[in-house]
């Protein structure tokens, strides 16, 4: 299955970056590039609705959090992200 053109063009602008070797730059180094990444992303898209989820697991439990959109466009998924915390 070909990778949705938004993920295949961020993907492109991560492999022009020093993304590889994050871990060896100043925090506030880091901040900045986050910043300008999510400025140059535009507006966010509306969630309409956020469900916590437990998949079981031969090795436990993992909890993770489903966002919806408000606007679902054609071929549009969901986000999933791993929950952590309370």
């Amino acid at each position: 299955m070909p990778l949705h053109p938004e993920a295949h063009a961020h993907l492109e602008r991560l492999a022009k970056t020093s993304f590889a070797e994050l871990h060896t730059l100043p925090p506030e180094r880091i901040r900045e590039g986050m910043r300008r990444m999510a400025k140059s992303l535009g507006e966010p898209e509306t969630v309409a609705d956020v469900k916590d989820r437990t998949i079981r697991t031969d090795r436990g439990d993992l909890t993770i959090r489903v966002y919806h959109p408000a606007r679902a466009k054609s071929g549009l998924i969901s986000a999933v992200s791993r929950k952590t915390g309370s």
